[in-house]
């Protein structure tokens, strides 16, 4: 399926992080559209198979007590892509964060 990440923040400001972290993605100029929702974003390809290559959204906790307790927030991360683009993705979430002096946990699934 791909890589799956888990992200708590200790300010709980998961809705203004998501719109931080979609910034941070168009600043980039990638070669993909984006797609954005009230819950996060996704970055698609033209590929028609598997057009989505990342997802990132505000989750509800349910049934992943070994991370969080049912219904914490968090961001959830789901990566279709390469390691090492992944990985790149991964920089720009955690600069994007440290430019907010935001702290936060990042947990793989």
């Amino acid at each position: 399926m791909g890589w799956e990440y888990v992200i708590t923040l200790k300010n709980k400001e998961y809705k203004n992080a998501v719109e931080a972290l979609h910034n941070s993605f168009l600043e980039r100029n990638l070669p993909y559209k984006i797609y954005r929702d009230e819950k996060g974003f996704a970055l698609l390809s033209d590929e028609v198979e598997w057009p989505e290559l990342f997802e990132l959204s505000i989750h509800t906790a349910k049934d992943i007590d070994f991370v969080l307790p049912d219904g914490e927030e968090y961001i959830y991360c789901l990566f279709y892509i390469g390691r090492s683009e992944a990985f790149d993705y991964l920089e720009t979430i955690k600069r994007t964060f440290e430019t907010l002096k935001y702290e936060y946990f990042m947990e793989d699934l």
